[in-house]
């Protein structure tokens, strides 16, 4: 996890830990931060400071006795199911498909029968959408999701969920 000052060059990396996913920040200039996580493994679930919910994206330290709790958890979800080739209904071999959300786009190609899963997904609400045929380089251009009709399959994710979905490929 990384927290970085959105005034300055400051940065600092912190590790964090199962099972109670807690850490320090000593020594903590006042001023305005963002609180990144490139991790899989955990995601910043919520941030306070005294009773008032903060966003990850603009946490402000001033001067004083402030506490700043955060809490990091690891209770991901699963999306998984099988594509299948338009008109016939046949499971579809190597399709491509893609799950968009808050973290960004997760494409992967299915496998021989048409199977895909994508593990580890943090919960929230995602788009997804599968194609027979597109250039992986275009998956994340909006035209192609335009095309396809994705913009109507959202699918919520909660911690601990599996959601099994079938899709049909867009040509």
């Amino acid at each position: 996890m990384t927290f970085s000052s959105n005034q300055g060059s400051e940065r600092r990396r912190v590790l964090v830990r199962a099972p109670r996913f807690e850490f320090q920040l000593p020594d903590l200039e006042p001023g305005s931060y963002r609180i990144v996580t490139t991790s899989r493994d955990v995601y910043v679930k919520g941030i306070s400071q005294g009773d008032e919910i903060i966003s990850a994206d603009d946490v402000t330290i001033s001067a004083g006795a402030n506490r700043l709790e955060i809490v990091v958890a690891a209770e991901h979800g699963r999306v998984y199911g099988t594509i299948h080739e338009p008109g016939t209904g046949q499971p579809l071999p190597l399709a491509r498909v893609a799950l968009d959300g808050a973290k960004g786009m997760r494409p992967l190609q299915a496998d021989q029968n048409g199977r895909f899963s994508f593990d580890r997904v943090v919960p929230g609400e995602y788009r997804i959408c599968a194609w027979t045929d597109i250039d992986p380089n275009l998956i994340s251009e909006e035209a192609s999701w335009e095309a396809a009709g994705c913009e109507e399959k959202v699918i919520p994710v909660a911690p601990d969920s599996e959601v099994e979905i079938d899709l049909t490929a867009t040509p």
